[in-house]
């Protein structure tokens, strides 16, 4: 893609712009989603094994240190899947505007942003847990007049509504937020305008946000639930008294982490462009980046 094809995306437009660069930059996309992993197996060398050693020998003092090491690798799990997709952003976004997507280049920029990222995150967690909080108390009041009719039928309706309205709400929550990471990464913002901005860009296409996003989710989580059904993951849950075998989970990790790697560009990519798109129909970016190139100097 270029620049001279930056213009308001339909739908589909959407979903094939990110597989067309998808296709075009999977070796970078690639590398940069197998950092993490790279990451995390270095640190599993390290910390995980023998914390799983620890956890085996039934020693208090073992086991305190044990859990220490489980939570230092899940922090430098937390920050590097941070610097990966601000990493991801960033070449998707130089893609798309036609420039070459590095990967030295998006990590650099991955983590440069991880604290910006990680400060709005938190901004973000912080409004979901009041909106959560907002709805069990909405969902707790219809569950309440639900009992207190004493009908069947009217309770089961008012729990469908419930579950209904949770559900709306949860999808309203990623469409709200979802321009958070490219907002910060493209046009350099601070967490808390990071948000404001992401909201911003969210208002009056919701509907069409809440549903590229559900597409994608779909896309993308597929896969993983093909890699439950082939690993017996739903035979576990549907029956807790099964111990899945050692090589059952090594086979369900590794399979989740490819799975991981594969989907999570793809998903990127479709975030980076539909914030792209809500620029152009919102401030008219297509026609600034023209205007500009038409500044420049002839040479």
């Amino acid at each position: 893609m270029s620049p001279h094809n930056i213009r308001p995306l339909g739908f589909g437009e959407i979903l094939d712009g990110a597989f067309t660069l998808y296709r075009r930059n999977l070796a970078p996309f690639l590398i940069t989603a197998l950092i993490p992993i790279a990451v995390m197996a270095g640190a599993f060398a390290l910390f995980g094994v023998g914390a799983a050693i620890a956890m085996a020998s039934g020693d208090p003092s073992s086991i305190a240190g044990a859990a220490g090491a489980v939570v230092l690798m899940g922090l430098v799990g937390g920050m590097v899947y941070v610097v990966m997709w601000g990493g991801l952003t960033r070449e998707v976004s130089e893609a798309y505007l036609g420039r070459p997507a590095i990967v030295g280049d998006g990590m650099r920029t991955g983590f440069r942003k991880a604290l910006p990222i990680i400060g709005a995150g938190l901004i973000a967690t912080l409004l979901i847990i009041i909106a959560v909080f907002a709805v069990m108390l909405v969902v707790g009041v219809i569950a309440a007049v639900g009992a207190a009719s004493g009908s069947t039928a009217f309770g089961l309706l008012l729990g469908v509504v419930a579950g209904v309205l949770a559900l709306t709400v949860y999808m309203l929550i990623i469409a709200v937020f979802f321009a958070i990471v490219p907002a910060i990464v493209v046009e350099d913002k601070g967490p808390i305008e990071a948000v404001g901005r992401s909201i911003d860009l969210a208002r009056g296409a919701l509907g069409r946000v809440v549903g590229l996003m559900v597409v994608t989710i779909l896309i993308t989580y597929l896969p993983v639930l093909a890699v439950g059904f082939l690993t017996g993951s739903f035979a576990s849950i549907a029956d807790p008294s099964t111990v899945p075998s050692a090589g059952q989970v090594v086979m369900q990790q590794v399979l989740g982490l490819g799975v991981s790697v594969l989907t999570t560009p793809f998903l990127v990519a479709v975030i980076v462009l539909l914030y792209f798109d809500r620029r152009v129909r919102t401030e008219a970016l297509d026609v600034q980046m023209a205007a500009d190139r038409l500044a420049e100097p002839v040479p």
